[in-house]
């Protein structure tokens, strides 16, 4: 018997292929953008078990290094300054973008798959683990002081810790996870007016389409005689469209950066509230990272705007840090240290934004599998530094080759962990640490399979 099976045509096939090819209208330099400052957290995090008193006066990281290296200090301030502020930069972006693209219902549960279940899991059990390390670690370096601390005479194990200690003594918190906690937040603030907004647009028929393909994927697709007619007719086109008048676009090119330096402005007076509150002051310059996100998502001239300055924007920022780590070197607060860093942490993530846009804005391999893997390794790092600086810290030797070693190995085991989640399928596991899982493909069969039957 012959089995006569056509499947170039099956939905299987017509899936795979669908799932490969990369959107045409998906803003990858937002992508590109996100994982390198993702993957820059990671030796960021490290360098804190090398600053004495990173959280004030007497409290160091979960995990600290004997021997201090006092110059790290500038490397924790100059990223601090701008690190996390474009991640909500590009939550706004993205929230816009969503809500263009899905029902609210099914925004709501894929924000509630990508940030709720990993922020529980994380109270529960990632956070919990974390700190018992730390609480260890104290009783493991300072065996003496650790008692007097902890009003305990020996440490605890797990269980009693997890019991009386996070649950008990209330030492629950979000540990890294407050960015996921936060941006929960700004998302239930901001969500129903971005949702009412993208409606209106929709109904006016103002909803942006997808982009056009570009000359060369149009020239792909033709040959011979056709493709040089259309090269003749792209440039006889070109040609016979004027640009616009320069005095009409001045307005809006000289006023987006003053917009932004006044939002930079905002955010130094906020940061400087009050130094005993700073972590919940930077939260709320934050918020105003995300609010122009949106304002940036919903301008259509916007992209093309910073792609005019980006190349000045960009010196001035690192003018900006510099005097900011100076007067910080020096000792002086005030002021002008907080205009400083705000300035120069705004004009930066504009420089990128507008560098990225303009420059990388183009699908890759790479970009595409660390685009779905930065949200699990962000989730995994922390816990695994905690846990290997716990038995590779106190060993003596340089403190330059320990933070190498201990980054190198903190990348190899959360990549790692990341694809032995990844093959598991377990769809809940998957989601604790932010991993889309796979979808059910459903495949519907329409007309009976040819059988011939040789006589």
């Amino acid at each position: 018997m012959k089995i006569e099976e056509d499947l170039t045509n099956s939905p299987l096939k017509e899936y795979s292929k669908s799932s490969e090819k990369p959107s045409e209208s998906r803003e990858w330099w937002i992508d590109l953008l996100r994982v390198i400052i993702v993957l820059l957290v990671i030796p960021y995090h490290i360098v804190c078990s090398f600053v004495e008193n990173i959280f004030g006066p007497g409290i160091n990281f979960y995990v600290w290094n004997e021997s201090f290296v006092d110059d790290s200090l500038y490397y924790i301030l100059f990223f601090n300054s701008w690190q996390m502020h474009i991640l909500f930069l590009f939550a706004g972006i993205s929230l816009v973008y969503s809500l263009r693209k899905r029902t609210f219902k099914a925004f709501t549960v894929e924000r509630v798959k990508k940030l709720v279940i990993p922020l529980v899991f994380g109270y529960i059990i990632l956070i919990a683990l974390m700190d018992f390390f730390g609480v260890l670690y104290v009783f493991k370096v300072l065996p003496s002081a650790a008692p007097g601390i902890y009003q305990v005479a020996s440490a605890p194990n797990f269980r009693e810790f997890y019991v009386w200690w996070w649950w008990g003594a209330g030492m629950v918190n979000p540990g890294h996870l407050w960015f996921l906690l936060v941006l929960l937040l700004f998302i239930l603030w901001f969500g129903g007016g971005v949702w009412g907004i993208v409606q209106y647009e929709k109904s006016r028929g103002q909803t942006p389409s997808a982009k056009p393909a570009d000359s060369s994927n149009l020239e792909l697709e033709m040959n011979g005689e056709n493709q040089e007619i259309a090269k003749q007719s792209t440039e006889v086109s070109t040609k016979s469209v004027s640009s616009p008048p320069v005095k009409r676009n001045f307005g809006k090119y000289v006023l987006h950066p003053v917009i932004v330096l006044i939002f930079a402005l905002l955010s130094s007076q906020i940061d400087k509230l009050n130094t005993n509150t700073s972590i919940y002051a930077l939260q709320w310059s934050q918020l105003l990272f995300f609010s122009y996100g949106i304002i940036f998502a919903f301008s259509q001239n916007h992209i093309d705007i910073i792609q005019k300055h980006y190349k000045w924007t960009f010196p001035v920022s690192i003018s900006c840090f510099t005097i900011y780590l100076i007067l910080t070197s020096l000792g002086i607060t005030g002021g002008y240290v907080a205009i400083s860093r705000s300035i120069g942490a705004w004009f930066l993530s504009y420089s990128l934004i507008g560098f990225a846009s303009k420059k990388l804005n183009r699908p890759n391999s790479v970009i595409q599998y660390l685009s779905k893997a930065f949200m699990a390794i962000y989730i995994l790092h922390l816990p695994l530094q905690i846990i290997i600086g716990y038995y590779l810290l106190p060993i003596p030797f340089n403190p330059f080759s320990k933070m190498i070693v201990l980054t190198l190995i903190v990348y190899a085991l959360s990549f790692g962990l990341y694809e032995g989640i990844r093959r598991t399928k377990l769809s809940f596991l998957m989601l604790c640490f932010g991993i889309n899982p796979p979808k059910k493909i459903y495949k519907e069969i329409t007309s009976q399979k040819k059988i011939s039957i040789p006589n």
